[in-house]
């Protein structure tokens, strides 16, 4: 007789998770799920298996044929691609698809911020949003209702509020002057322009790994001769350049527009190998402008936030940012182990991210306890 392990789809204890009720109707899964337990007849792979008296227990035929028929519904022929697909959280509705060092992961992200004076995590949550920068306003909602009930209503105004640039955005930044909150969030090139990375032997390394040892520096478009007025431009070898769309297109409220070469006038240039890495197959080397004197007032508060951080006061507040909210994240991750959720649902696993959020604010607070 078989001797199969027990189907666990439907169990209440242990991990709390029902199976049938997290699959979609509609979808492959439903249907697969709901044709295979009650209307294939499996019992021919009984005869395969005489475990009852020793051996372990196996899987049952209807689990094994579930997983590789749905494996085969998504491309995946390998046995250890459906191995380690087994291992992934495909049953979480709420969750959502996290790049990692790891590569890509279906999870939540967790963000707190805290202060600088004690590291007292002052606001939690655990999100279902692959972009920290969709989290940076709902996260500064909550923190000022709290202060608010706490009868710190100014407290953030107060304060300097500080992100890195994982939470740079153009709606962030007008957010944050609408508020009246004194931030300092970098932008991701604020690392090339501190002096401080210049001599760094580390940065430089990467940064050259990043854009490759032996690839020669090309003209830049301040080698291009652009006449604002009369909308024309003339690239370093004198040959004009035609104008791409004479609508212009936008980015961070800025306007730009596009200049390209004639690929006749690329093809021939002497100065081809100083303008483009490879020879012009389809088009001629392209470059682009701003198309008004004075930014939009958008496109103002984003340079306004680069002086800012770029200054020896941004630098010095920014840099408190480390000392701040990267030993939270350390304590929590590494000292109480919590490297990643354990439970399904945004509920549960919000609930569980501000528990050891609370963790570690009573580790923080012991010392003041009387």
């Amino acid at each position: 007789m078989p001797n199969y392990k027990p189907d666990f789809t439907k169990q209440a204890k242990f991990i709390p998770v029902d199976f049938t009720e997290q699959i979609i109707p509609d979808t492959f899964e439903y249907a697969l799920n709901h044709i295979v337990n009650p209307h294939l007849d499996l019992r021919p792979f009984d005869s395969l298996y005489n475990n009852e008296q020793k051996g372990a227990a196996a899987y049952s035929p209807s689990v094994m044929l579930k997983i590789i028929l749905f494996a085969y519904a998504h491309g995946m022929i390998s046995s250890r691609r459906i191995a380690k697909a087994c291992q992934t959280n495909i049953t979480d509705n709420d969750s959502a698809k996290m790049l990692t060092n790891k590569g890509t992961i279906q999870g939540y992200n967790g963000v707190a911020i805290s202060d600088d004076k004690h590291q007292i995590i002052v606001q939690a949550q655990a999100w279902d949003a692959v972009n920290e920068q969709q989290t940076l306003q709902p996260a500064i909602k909550q923190l000022q209702g709290q202060l608010s009930r706490i009868g710190k209503t100014t407290s953030l105004q107060q304060a300097k509020f500080s992100a890195d640039s994982g939470f740079h955005s153009k709606a962030n930044l007008v957010y944050l002057d609408e508020q009246g909150i004194d931030s300092y969030i970098a932008d991701t090139g604020f690392r090339s322009r501190n002096p401080l990375f210049q001599n760094s032997q580390t940065y430089q390394a990467t940064k050259r790994k990043k854009r490759g040892y032996d690839k020669p520096k090309l003209f830049t478009r301040d080698d291009f001769h652009f006449n604002r007025q009369a909308l024309s431009c003339v690239c370093p070898a004198g040959n004009v350049m035609w104008l791409t769309s004479k609508k212009p297109h936008t980015n961070n409220d800025q306007r730009y527009i596009t200049y390209q070469g004639y690929l006749k006038d690329c093809r021939t240039c002497p100065m081809q190998s100083q303008c483009m890495r490879s020879p012009p197959k389809e088009r001629g080397r392209q470059v682009t402008f701003t198309s008004q004197d004075k930014p939009t007032k958008i496109a103002s508060i984003i340079q306004q936030m680069k002086d800012k951080i770029d200054s020896k006061q941004g630098r010095r507040e920014y840099s408190k940012r480390l000392g701040c909210i990267e030993p939270v994240f350390a304590n929590i991750t590494k000292h109480k182990k919590m490297d990643y959720f354990t439970l399904r649902g945004k509920t549960k696993v919000n609930t569980q991210w501000l528990m050891y959020c609370l963790v570690h604010n009573i580790e923080k607070l012991r010392e003041h306890v009387a």
